[in-house]
């Protein structure tokens, strides 16, 4: 064993040979020693909290979550969304109609064919109908309101004007995240 003070190399573990000092009493003191020199030195005062750096400025875009798609009636839809689409579907149904009646009672006998333009036009305009109303709900959605306001915007004109014509929440609403035409 070395000798703390001295650093004598002996076998004895009591006491040093060659400077004379009793190991247990030489550690007391030095550890003692210690605790007066912490105590010693002066604490922060309590009402200075550290100072920080301030964080560099950062600008966060908004996440948005994908779009509902188109044929269910949860989510938001824009006005330019909900112009083409409503512009695309009297388009497809109107050249539907006009291509039926105009080529339909050549290819089959008259009778049964008027019968079948009959059904198919109806299917054709049923489909048409049950979308709007999907988009018009969307379209209110976008607007802040809820579908409930639909029987409102199909029995009056006005309404459904004030759809294509009012411009949506640029916020994220009870509905969803605003819908953003075109997309990014």
């Amino acid at each position: 064993m070395n000798c703390p003070k001295c650093g004598n190399e002996q076998t004895g573990t009591l006491e040093c040979d060659r400077c004379g000092i009793i190991f247990e009493k030489y550690q007391r003191k030095k550890t003692q020693a210690n605790v007066r020199r912490v105590a010693d030195q002066p604490s922060p005062p309590l009402h200075e909290a550290p100072r920080l750096k301030p964080a560099p400025a950062r600008t966060v875009k908004p996440v948005y979550a994908a779009p509902k798609p188109w044929w269910t009636p949860e989510g938001r839809m824009g006005r330019k969304l909900f112009f083409l689409l409503w512009l695309a579907l009297i388009t497809t149904v109107l050249v539907i109609i006009a291509l039926t009646f105009t080529f339909g009672p050549m290819v089959i006998d008259e009778e049964l064919g008027y019968a079948l333009l009959l059904i198919g036009t109806s299917l054709c305009v049923v489909a048409a109908l049950i979308l709007q109303s999907i988009w018009i709900i969307k379209r209110l959605h976008d607007l802040g309101k809820s579908g409930r306001w639909f029987p409102l915007c199909t029995l009056f004109f006005f309404p459904l004007i004030y759809l294509f014509l009012a411009k949506g929440e640029t916020e994220r609403n009870q509905f969803g995240d605003p819908h953003l035409w075109p997309p990014a």
